[in-house]
């Protein structure tokens, strides 16, 4: 018995929300499968509600009844041990994802084998019904989805749960703050580290350093931990630094806890692509990573604060369409110090010759004390 459920048709008053097939072919085909088959099709193309805002068909309560329809309608024409299987064609962008589960319970309930055929996508809420079947029957264009689950808001209806978490992520500040803001030692370390590393500001030093303190905070709790699932947390931490270069191999989980927030900058890749030669300043090298001329992997990437994993240091490269690419840029070569002319030594003045002193004898030049003889001869007179 071939039934098609159009899910953009409401039902009229005493009319089902589904059409029998009326193709000769499709029907003998179910009698001799003694199968029910049941087509559940969205339309692609969107319904434009108005000149700037269009709607998609999904799966709504509006379709948990027509289901419901239909198997009071199908337990009318076949007893419950005659109708074993089902072949389901599904075509939906998703929807509900709670109007999918009843969906796909209630099928599950009236059938004990369940075959889907998805000629095109089975997306989200659509994905739920096609995993709850036996068998999945798929084309080379076929695809489904991640389930993702939605939440009613009263303003803008049914939206992505995970659009709010990743919202709700966006607010929380991703690193802790100095608890004293005036500390002449800290604000100095502090103010090196950015001009040495040519980071934006102080708050890309305050996300190495909680992303060192949180290293540290994992290795005291595994290491108080002995039980099975610490020590393999403490094999993956372990790993995991391996893999950053932050511990070499065969160091332990004490070893992490001397890992520096110096050790973590170094691992940035701002400061390999500087390192490695590809840009002349430290500064040059954030620019060319915002401005999208560096590459990992053969891929874009943006961030200068991604840390460098050790397999992936040696394909940091540019880009091949950037014009950096060339060894010979000029704003890739390295112009060598001139050595500075040697300063030549200032010739000495020459000036008048001066006269020599007449010596003193007794405080008194000789001339004055001729003079003053003679005034004491003359009184004495």
């Amino acid at each position: 018995m071939p039934l098609n459920l159009e899910s953009e048709e409401r039902p009229e008053k005493d009319e089902l929300p589904f059409s029998e097939e009326n193709n000769e072919i499709l029907k003998k085909f179910a009698n001799e499968k003694n199968v029910v088959m049941l087509a559940l099709i969205a339309p692609l193309l969107p319904l434009k509600i108005s000149p700037t805002s269009e709607i998609y068909a999904s799966i709504r309560i509006l379709e948990e009844y027509g289901i419901e329809i239909f198997l009071d309608e199908v337990s009318k024409r076949l007893p419950k041990k005659s109708r074993k299987d089902l072949y389901l064609l599904l075509h939906s962008p998703g929807g509900i994802s709670s109007s999918s589960y009843v969906i796909s319970k209630a099928l599950r309930k009236n059938f004990q084998n369940i075959i889907t055929f998805i000629p095109h996508i089975a997306a989200s809420g659509a994905t739920m019904i096609a995993i709850s079947s036996n068998e999945i029957i798929m084309g080379e264009i076929s695809r489904l989805s991640p389930i993702d689950p939605t939440i009613y808001t009263p303003d803008k209806g049914h939206q992505s749960a995970l659009a709010h978490l990743r919202g709700v992520a966006k607010m929380r500040k991703k690193f802790a703050t100095p608890s004293h803001p005036w500390q002449s030692s800290r604000i100095e370390e502090e103010r090196q580290l950015v001009k040495e590393y040519g980071l934006k500001n102080k708050s890309e030093v305050w996300k190495m350093r909680t992303k060192a303190k949180n290293f540290a905070d994992q290795a005291k709790r595994l290491t108080a931990q002995k039980t099975s699932q610490s020590k393999k947390e403490e094999g993956h931490l372990l790993a995991r630094l391996y893999n950053l270069g932050l511990l070499q191999k065969g160091e332990g989980i004490d070893d992490l806890l001397g890992i520096t927030i110096k050790d973590i900058l170094e691992r940035r890749l701002q400061t390999i692509v500087f390192k490695k030669g590809l840009a002349r300043s430290i500064n040059q090298a954030r620019q060319f990573i915002t401005h999208q001329h560096i590459a990992l992997k053969n891929k874009i990437v943006t961030a200068p604060s991604y840390l460098v994993l050790v397999s992936e240091e040696d394909k940091v490269s540019f880009i091949p369409k950037s014009p950096l690419a060339n060894s010979e840029h000029p704003e890739r070569v390295i112009e060598k110090a001139k050595p500075k002319p040697k300063e030549a030594k200032p010739a000495k003045k020459r000036g008048k010759r001066e006269k020599p002193k007449k010596e003193k004898i007794g405080g008194k030049s000789p001339e004055k004390k001729e003079k003053s003889a003679k005034g004491e001869s003359k009184e004495q007179k």
